[in-house]
């Protein structure tokens, strides 16, 4: 039978190539069917239909000949190429010696074009023939049920491991789809997005990962970036979160394991704020104190000169065990308003050298408290510096030296500070001197890092004075009077406020150290305190135009503030009413929801209605 008559290829290839099409058909066909005198089309076509795909191997002259027939499908030639050349014998190269493929048609029989491939790998040995013979067994179902679904060759693929290369292009193949199917969700711009992933994430990442997971974060990816966009554009000035969440599987070395993926969205109000692993990680075990990160997972996209930013990071638990949908649940209804206190904000360092005429002037100070001999010790504490991983602060102490008094370098050796100087400044009785010393006291910052990374100086001041008093006993913290009844009102306002501080502890700090007058909340009920603070907690959830309560004892006021020029017309308005100091506390927050807030203690409605009516009215202009 004439090879013309059999076969028809797509391109005018020649007749070598024909020939060669050809004669591979007349090893893997049966001859009494498709090669006798008399041809039957019914039983050829019977044949094609049951037994198709057909994947032949010959061994000839130290050469395997492995020859694959299939109807013709994208990318079946490759697959089989891929299948035969990295799993015949796997962790092995082999030597292949040719590689042909070509698309065909039987004319005559059928509408639809197929596929013939073959591949020579050179034998050496009867053991690589043995090893050879026992793969191409092995895999043989695998390549005929990857020739007829395009779907169970990308699963087979991605079941052994996919080559990078192979694993970009399937990727690359689903998000085209996605744009196809979901035109209204996505466009092209999600491949300059696709692009950045695959080049930022590790080779690691994406061969632990399966192309259908890959494909998933970047299409969340896109559409968080999308919702941000949207956002923004509608509230320019407030802080958004965006949080999704994904439960999969990733494979390791010692087999798969559940983790749960986080996809997070911002956008930055300020240029120096920052947003990355340890700050992510740190809000999530607020909520999950055993979880912990996945190594190589974390995958932070930030464009120069963009104000947004995306993150992906899976995480696992200590124990090993799976994430329950209590827990998923927690953290994605709280965990948006509880990341905002997590945002650091980087600062540069301050060179500011200590002034030595503060320092005497301070001991002068403390010198005329020293009246009597049995007067408690005086100290001034400061802060001096920030340098590298280590806060400085120092400490003017002055004493009222008696006839059995410890030397102040042998008190001074058994502590964790350092004396820098030490004199006398003066008599008591004529007998008794009074010493002066200046000591340095250094600790560690990372101990003092709030959840915004910012440096709790309040806490490290008051550690100062605890080493001082285990040091030389009971002191007087001449400068520290004030802090010490802040320390104690806020820590009774924290307490009051019980499980609704979980997730606004941050905000909590920043509220309380911004109320003036000053000394006023120290001595204002925390219930009032309370008050306005869940008022603002609630200002900030809804972003309402401006919130208030009355009640018989006090009206509790917050507002938003767009610029500082409208804030400072409020408080003109507010002076001009006439309230006294001591009726009337207020904030300013900025950040996330700039804010204005005011508790006026009054128990006259009028004047509460009045001062609702000059907010308002302002407000307005």
């Amino acid at each position: 039978m004439n090879a013309t008559s059999l076969i028809e290829t797509k391109y005018d290839l020649g007749k070598r190539y024909n020939e060669d099409i050809f004669n591979l058909l007349e090893k893997v066909l049966p001859q009494d069917v498709f090669f006798s005198e008399k041809l039957d089309k019914h039983k050829m076509v019977e044949f094609l239909n049951e037994h198709l795909p057909m994947v032949k191997w010959f061994v000839h002259s130290g050469t395997l000949s492995v020859i694959f027939l299939c109807r013709q499908r994208k990318g079946a030639a490759h697959f089989f190429y891929d299948m035969i050349s990295r799993w015949l014998t796997p962790g092995r190269p082999l030597d292949i010696e040719l590689f042909f493929s070509s698309d065909f048609s039987f004319p005559d029989l059928a509408d639809v074009p197929f596929t013939v491939a073959h591949i020579a790998l050179s034998v050496e040995s009867d053991k690589d023939k043995e090893e050879m013979l026992l793969g191409i067994k092995s895999i043989d179902t695998e390549i005929r049920l990857g020739a007829v679904s395009n779907f169970h060759a990308r699963r087979i693929l991605e079941f052994k491991g996919l080559s990078p290369d192979s694993k970009t292009a399937m990727i690359q193949e689903k998000i085209g789809s996605l744009i196809q199917s979901r035109s209204q969700d996505y466009d092209k711009g999600i491949f300059a997005l696709m692009q950045r992933f695959l080049v930022t994430c590790s080779e690691k990442f994406k061969t632990a990962r399966d192309y259908h997971h890959i494909s998933r974060i970047i299409s969340i990816l896109y559409l968080t970036r999308k919702l941000l966009n949207q956002k923004t554009q509608a509230f320019p000035n407030k802080r958004h979160f965006v949080l999704k969440f994904i439960k999969t599987k990733v494979t390791t070395d010692s087999g798969e394991m559940s983790v749960l993926g986080m996809l997070v969205g911002l956008n930055f109000l300020r240029e120096n704020e920052v947003f990355e692993e340890k700050h992510l990680m740190g809000a999530i075990k607020t909520y999950i104190p055993g979880a912990k990160n996945v190594k190589d997972s974390f995958i932070l996209d930030r464009n120069q000169g963009s104000h947004h930013q995306t993150i992906y990071l899976e995480i696992e638990k200590e124990d090993g065990l799976d994430f329950t949908f209590d827990e998923i649940q927690s953290l994605r209804v709280e965990m948006p308003e509880h990341l905002k206190g997590h945002i650091e904000y980087l600062t540069h360092p301050i060179f500011m050298p200590r002034n030595e005429e503060e320092v005497m002037k301070n001991m002068m100070v403390l010198s005329k408290q020293l009246r009597f001999v049995q007067d408690i010790p005086q100290v001034i504490i400061t802060f001096d510096e920030q340098k590298g991983t280590d806060l400085s602060f120092t400490a003017i102490f002055l004493r009222v030296l008696k006839v059995k008094s410890k030397g102040i370098k042998e008190l001074v050796k058994s502590s964790k500070m350092t004396l820098e100087k030490s004199r006398n400044v003066g008599t008591l009785r004529r007998k008794y001197p009074k010493e002066a010393s200046v000591l340095r006291y250094h600790l560690p910052l990372k101990s003092y890092l709030r959840k915004d990374r910012s440096v709790d100086l309040y806490k490290a001041r008051k550690d100062v004075l605890k080493e001082l008093e285990c040091t030389f006993g009971e002191v007087r913290d001449y400068n520290g009077g004030m802090i010490l009844k802040q320390s104690e009102a806020f820590s009774a306002l924290k307490k009051s406020l019980g499980v609704a501080l979980k997730t606004n502890e941050n905000l909590l700090e920043k509220f309380f150290y911004a109320l003036t007058p000053v000394e006023m909340k120290t001595i204002v009920s925390k219930e009032h305190l309370k008050a306005l603070f869940l008022l603002l907690v609630q200002f900030q959830k809804t972003s309402s135009d401006v919130l208030y309560k009355k009640d018989a004892k006090k009206l509790t006021l917050v507002m938003p503030f767009d610029d500082p020029k409208m804030k400072g017309l409020v408080l003109k308005e507010v002076e001009s009413i006439g309230i006294a100091s001591h009726e009337l506390l207020h904030f300013s927050l900025d950040g996330d929801v700039p804010s204005l807030g005011f508790l006026f203690l009054t128990e006259d409605s009028n004047k509460q209605d009045l001062f609702v009516k000059r907010i308002l009215e302002n407000r307005c202009l």
